[in-house]
């Protein structure tokens, strides 16, 4: 069987970083940011830009889709679940804004909280093979970068792998509403 393969929209965890800088200016200095980084991460928690461009490739190519509102790894939980599928993610993959990247160099913990942060507003759509080469030509010519981080396998459950292939560990999955 064909394997379908997981993608994100845009860059994932600035908003998180940007709250977590709204909360504490301090982090910024701890971080190593230029002010034009904290006001960029800070932005993207404020001003979220919904993705409406990826439409029509998403309803020509995705077998499924949904915001990253929640967090990268509640949500893709939340796929997976109403799939009855499993996901395998490479953090490594995940795409990084520069400041989220400058960041994460400065403090390795903050992989949990790019993974498990919220408020992004990015797409994450499941892509069957034999569809990706036009789904990524599609948000190419929406220009809309869209990033392949993972697939989705059967049994099991979501897993986000840091570098040494073991999961990274979540001080909490994503927002949850109740």
């Amino acid at each position: 069987p064909l394997v379908p393969f997981i993608f994100v929209s845009g860059t994932i965890g600035d908003a998180a970083l940007g709250l977590a800088l709204r909360k504490s200016e301090v982090l910024a200095e701890t971080w190593g940011l230029a002010p034009a980084e904290t006001q960029y991460l800070q932005n993207r928690y404020l001003r979220p830009q919904p993705r409406l461009s990826l439409r029509a490739a998403l309803r020509d190519h995705a077998s499924a889709a949904m915001d990253l509102s929640d967090g990268l790894a509640k949500d893709l939980g939340r796929m997976c679940q109403a799939s009855g599928c499993a996901a395998r993610v490479d953090f490594a993959a995940i795409p990084l804004s520069r400041a989220c990247a400058r960041a994460l160099a400065a403090d390795p913990g903050l992989a949990s909280l790019i993974a498990g942060g919220g408020d992004d507003y990015e797409i994450l759509a499941a892509v069957p093979s034999e569809k990706k080469a036009q789904f990524q030509a599609a948000a190419a010519q929406a220009r809309t970068a869209v990033t392949e981080i993972g697939s989705f396998l059967q049994g099991g459950a979501a897993a986000i792998e840091g570098p040494d292939g073991h999961p990274v560990t979540l001080a909490r999955a994503g927002w949850d509403h109740f």
